[in-house]
């Protein structure tokens, strides 16, 4: 096996961030929900209410400087679930809001009605165990969150089942010696962080 030694550069193959997640942390999560940073807009979704208002439609609520509201009522913050729904009808995504917070469960479908991840919010961030799955039901990203930032390691899969990468966090910065694989499984690159910076070499594999 051929090993080269490289100096080291953040390279584009190595952010793996979780903004490429379906729907991701805070901010991500938010602007999926309808959000509109310093503004309010109105989320797109589909399916009925029960009229109660304890359960409403994605497209039913309103979402002003981060706080949840029901369309048409913005006296109080909303508390409730909240669902979306595919095109096809299947669940798309449901998530619960308590007083215009994120708070509780997360969870997310895809459109033939596999899993494709969750999480739990706490006071608006996303809190503890943090899954994504590929459609086919093999897992795609696990990472632990604390008040919002990734904490320990956070592991990424191909579609065939295979390791990707693993980065360890502390605090949300990486921390530490990261590793890439292929989809054979044979290793493709390793690096190390520090307070999510480069630090030291980068190996590659080829």
């Amino acid at each position: 096996m051929r090993k080269t030694q490289l100096h080291i550069l953040l390279s584009s193959a190595l952010t793996l961030a979780i903004t490429l997640m379906l729907f991701s942390c805070g901010k991500k999560k938010s602007t999926n929900n309808g959000s509109n940073p310093g503004g309010s807009n109105t989320s797109q979704g589909g399916t009925q209410g029960d009229g109660n208002g304890n359960i409403i439609s994605g497209g039913q609520i309103v979402i002003i400087e981060d706080i949840v509201f029901k369309s048409g009522d913005l006296s109080s913050p909303y508390t409730g679930l909240v669902i979306w729904k595919h095109e096809n009808g299947k669940r798309r995504m449901e998530s619960f809001c308590n007083l215009g917070v994120w708070n509780g469960a997360s969870k997310w479908w895809y459109k033939n009605g596999n899993i494709a991840g969750e999480g739990e919010y706490k006071n608006g961030k996303w809190e503890g165990e943090y899954k994504e799955w590929h459609v086919n039901g093999k897992p795609k990203v696990k990472v632990t969150f604390k008040e919002g930032k990734e904490e320990g390691r956070e592991f990424w899969w191909y579609e065939n089942g295979q390791k990707r990468s693993i980065t360890p966090y502390s605090a949300g910065k990486k921390e530490g010696k990261a590793e890439g694989y292929f989809e054979s499984g044979k290793k493709s690159w390793e690096a190390g962080w520090t307070g999510n910076f480069p630090n030291g070499e980068y190996w590659e594999w080829y």
